[in-house]
């Protein structure tokens, strides 16, 4: 066939229709490509990295899945019927990446019917939802969002142990998805989050849209490694003497109708512009501040929050589009910085202190 086409071509010849129609047709067979169907029952070790994204797996109850050093790519797994524990594991010395890697538009919620142990590291990727909805994680298996959203649907407090780290980039997002009673009682995620980027959609890297939430300790120690984004339409309530959140010299954002609350003994530092838009920070008590600016638009507003005394801040303030606000919950604040107003903005203040 390939050779007719060459002398065709090479003598110059004009193809008739019926030629130039079956020449077409015969080069626009696509082969098509079929899903896989994969059970794993009992035990499974890797010999090597595999990519089980477009096949259709069922885990059966008990077995066991040992990436030994490999890379695993997974995408909606089932589980079969009866009893006993799903565990995807590494007994290597080495750190096999588990990479839960969800399509647009699917979910999958991770029950405590699924164990994730060992040497391994967890990754979350595709732009699909995973919801952590059972068990726990040892605090020396790293996670890493890299796209979509990764949802934390249970209120267990160390959930993920008492150390460790969450890496969140690309397009990936964090969503506390925290909603409890509020007070020194609610869970506190005591991993460093390492984060850059706004998520999916634009409204943070790490975001609380659970809205009907009260504050408490959720958060520990945050640390930007790019320009990033905090948001969503609840509380985020940074809480823990010591710890609190180093912009590492980038632009955090304050987005969307929620707070972040940075408390009293914390920090929230080395950042070149602290942006609040439509969102709020609220600033408590001995709270460590430090930005080159606060800026305050569409609807931003920076709250302060002193139990006594007088707060005094040296940041510069610039409200840069649509309307700012500069509020106090209790007691006073002073300015030692310029407050400017950009033309055709508008910045609110208390008309009856405390300022």
């Amino acid at each position: 066939m390939m050779s007719i086409i060459a002398d065709i071509f090479k003598g110059g010849k004009t193809l008739s229709y019926p030629l130039v129609a079956f020449l077409a047709f015969a080069f626009s067979i696509v082969v098509p490509s079929f899903a896989a169907e994969r059970t794993i029952s009992g035990a499974y070790t890797l010999t090597a990295n595999e990519d089980w994204t477009l096949d259709s797996v069922t885990l059966e109850r008990g077995a066991m899945v040992d990436l030994a050093g490999h890379n695993l790519a997974v995408g909606v797994v089932a589980l079969g019927s009866g009893s006993g524990t799903v565990t995807f594991t590494d007994s290597s010395a080495g750190t096999g990446e588990l990479c839960f890697t969800i399509p647009s538009g699917a979910t999958f919620t991770k029950t405590a019917d699924i164990a994730i142990t060992g040497n391994l590291a967890l990754v979350k990727d595709g732009a699909g939802l995973f919801s952590w909805n059972g068990g726990t994680l040892a605090a020396d298996i790293p996670i890493t969002i890299s796209g979509g959203i990764f949802k934390l649907g249970v209120k267990t407090a160390n959930v993920f142990g008492s150390s460790g780290t969450i890496t969140v980039n690309g397009t990936g997002q964090f969503d506390l998805n925290y909603s409890g009673s509020g007070g020194s009682t609610s869970p506190v995620l005591k991993r460093t989050f390492y984060i850059e980027g706004d998520g999916p959609d634009g409204s943070g890297a790490i975001v609380n849209n659970a809205t009907s939430n009260q504050y408490g300790k959720h958060l520990e120690h945050v640390v930007l490694t790019g320009d990033a984004t905090i948001g969503g339409g609840g509380i985020i309530d940074i809480r823990d003497s010591g710890n609190g959140i180093n912009c590492g010299g980038y632009e955090l954002t304050v987005k969307n109708t929620g707070r972040l609350l940075v408390e009293a003994g914390t920090y929230l530092t080395n950042a070149t512009d602290i942006v609040i838009s439509g969102g709020t920070l609220q600033v408590c008590n001995s709270c460590t501040l430090g930005a080159d600016r606060i800026v305050l638009q569409n609807g931003g507003t920076f709250h302060n929050y002193m139990s006594s005394g007088t707060k005094k801040y040296y940041v510069p303030f610039v409200v840069r589009e649509g309307t700012g606000t500069i509020s106090s919950g209790k007691n006073y604040y002073q300015i030692y910085s310029p407050v400017s107003v950009e033309s055709g903005c508008t910045l609110n203040l208390p008309t009856d202190g405390p300022w």
